[in-house]
């Protein structure tokens, strides 16, 4: 299934980031925005993903900043999270390992043995759940 969605350009044109000798460097020349919650198994297992290559990004936090929320489902096109943008390239409703797919397949990070922190393909634990239901949020 192809959840991509071109968010600026297309993958074609943009260059990944490369090294003097061709290589994909990593976190070189990308632009990186990952739409979050503050907890969840599955942001969390993109943070780890994004720690495990040691990339630079932004974490937009959705669930404490409507505008941001907002903004996640304009350029998404739908409304579930984690979304990641990176390069202009929106990866909509993925996980840490879908992101660490997309990442490896498309050559901007080199393959590294480190064990992710967490899980990388997890939903929420009970606890993160308790935590959400305690939370009341209101946009308005």
């Amino acid at each position: 299934m192809n959840r991509l969605r071109p968010a600026a350009k297309t993958a074609a044109e943009r260059p990944a980031g490369l090294d003097s000798s061709g290589n994909a460097a990593i976190g070189v020349g990308m632009d990186i925005r990952c739409y979050l919650k503050p907890s969840c198994g599955w942001s969390n297992g993109v943070r780890a993903i994004m720690a495990k290559y040691a990339l630079n990004y932004v974490d937009v936090d959705i669930i404490n900043n409507p505008a941001n929320y907002a903004e996640m489902v304009e350029k998404s096109g739908q409304r579930l999270s984690p979304c990641v943008e990176i390069a202009g390239v929106m990866l909509p409703d993925i996980s840490g390992a879908e992101v660490e797919q997309y990442l490896l397949a498309n050559k901007l990070v080199v393959p590294n043995d480190k064990a992710p922190a967490v899980p990388i393909d997890a939903p929420c634990t009970d606890e993160e759940h308790e935590k959400m239901r305690i939370k009341t949020i209101r946009f308005f």
